[in-house]
C-alpha cells in the first residue's frame, strides 16, 4: 500500500505549505514501514478530503497489523461513493483498485474481476501508471480463471498504451544512438538521477499529466511484466512456441528474473522435459534478496517430481516449501499484491 502524493502547486498556495509538507512527511513515514508515525502525520492535517480520508485508512490498517480488511473494505465503498471534482475521480480509482487487491487477498476472486472490469470498461479517465496496475491485478484473476479471452484483450491494451506512451522515447534514442547501444539505465542515469526508478513522467514522454501520479511505474516494468503476462497466457491457450518467445525475451531483458526462470521450467515440464525443467529451477533456487524464492523453489521442485510420479519426493519438496512460506508469512500466509496508492 502506498500513500496518495500531497498536493498539487494550487492547492498547496491555497491551503497553504503546512499540510503538504505533513502529507510528504506522513508518505516518508509510511514507505520506511513507521505506520504510526504515517497516521501521527496525516491526524495533524487540517483538511479532511477523500485523499485524506483514503490514506489514513491505509495507514490504520497497515499500522494494526492487517487485521480487519472487511472494515477497511468498507471504508473504500464509501470513498468510491464519494462526489467531487477531477480529483475525487482519481481517489475514486484508487479506492475501486485498492477494493480489488482486498478481495484478491481474500480469495473472493468474483468480486475482485467485477471491481477491475468494470474500471476496465471506464479506464481512459484513470491515471496511466494505475491504469497499468488494474490490468495487471485483472490478468491474474483471468489466469486464476482460465478466461484467456478476456486476458488477451486487456494485453492488447497494455500493449497499445505502453507503445503510446514510450513512442517519444524510442524516437529520441534512434535519433541519438550514433551507431552505439545506449541503455535505458545511462539514460536516465545522468537526466533522472534523482528519480531513478520511480516512474516519473520523463522516463514516460507522452503521460497526460504532468501531476503526481498515484502510483509509479518504470517503463523496464511494463515492459517485463507484459511479456511475463503474454506467456502465462498463451501457455493457457497451448501456444506454447509463443509462449517461448515472450520468455525469451523477458530473460534478454532481465537474464535472472525469477519469474521469468519459473515460467521456463513450466513450459519444459509441459514439453515433456522434466530434467530439462529441474536444471532450469536449480539455476534460479539459490538467488539471494527475495526471501520468498525458496518457497516459491521447493513448490515448483515438488510439482516436477510429481510429473515424474515420484510421490514421496515429491512430498518432501511440498514440505519444504510449506515450512519456508511459514517462515515468512506465518501458518496463514499472505497476499501477494500489496495495496495501492502512490507507487
Amino acid at each position: 500500500a502506498t500513500i496518495l502524493p500531497s498536493s498539487s502547486d494550487k492547492e498547496a498556495m491555497e491551503n497553504g505549505s503546512s499540510d503538504n509538507d505533513k502529507a510528504a512527511a506522513a508518505r516518508a513515514c509510511f514507505y520506511a514501514h513507521d505506520y504510526a508515525g504515517a497516521r501521527q502525520q496525516l491526524q495533524s492535517i487540517a483538511s479532511a478530503d477523500a485523499k485524506q480520508k483514503h490514506n489514513l485508512a491505509l495507514a490504520d490498517f497497515y499500522a494494526s497489523g492487517c487485521e480487519s480488511p472487511e472494515q477497511l473494505l468498507q471504508l473504500l465503498e464509501g470513498l468510491k461513493q464519494a462526489d467531487g471534482d477531477g480529483d475525487a475521480v482519481v481517489d475514486s480509482s484508487l479506492a475501486q483498485y485498492n477494493a480489488a487487491v482486498l478481495y484478491f487477498q481474500l480469495e473472493q476472486y468474483g468480486r475482485c474481476r467485477a471491481l477491475l472490469e468494470q474500471m476496465f470498461l471506464h479506464i481512459e479517465p484513470v491515471d496511466e501508471f494505475l491504469a497499468f496496475r488494474v490490468c495487471f491485478l485483472l490478468l491474474e484473476v483471468c489466469l486464476l480463471q482460465r478466461d484467456a479471452a478476456l486476458g488477451l484483450q486487456v494485453l492488447a491494451y497494455l500493449e497499445r498504451s505502453y507503445n503510446s506512451l514510450t513512442s517519444a522515447d524510442k524516437a529520441a534514442a534512434g535519433a541519438t544512438a550514433n551507431g552505439a547501444e545506449s541503455g535505458a539505465g545511462a539514460a536516465s542515469g545522468s537526466a533522472d538521477a534523482g528519480s531513478k526508478g520511480s516512474g516519473a513522467p520523463s522516463e514516460w514522454p507522452n503521460k497526460r499529466s504532468s501531476r503526481p501520479s498515484p502510483v509509479m511505474i518504470t517503463p523496464a516494468e511494463v515492459q517485463l511484466l507484459l511479456h511475463l503476462f503474454k506467456a502465462r497466457v498463451h501457455m493457457l491457450v497451448g501456444a506454447r512456441s509463443v509462449a517461448k518467445r515472450e520468455i525469451s525475451a523477458a530473460l534478454a531483458n532481465s537474464p535472472q528474473d525469477p519469474r521469468a526462470l519459473f515460467l521456463k521450467a513450466q513450459l519444459e515440464l509441459s514439453r515433456g522435459h522434466a530434467r530439462k525443467a529441474i536444471k532450469v529451477l536449480n539455476s534460479c533456487g539459490r538467488q539471494g534478496g527475495d526471501p520468498n524464492l525458496a518457497a516459491l523453489y521447493f513448490n515448483n521442485l515438488g510439482c516436477v517430481h510429481t510429473a515424474l510420479k515420484r510421490h514421496h519426493a515429491a512430498a518432501f519438496y511440498f514440505q519444504r516449501a510449506q515450512h519456508e512460506n511459514h517462515a515468512i508469512c506465518g501458518p496463514h500466509g499472505g497476499g501477494a499484491e500489496r495495496l495501492a496508492g502512490g507507487s
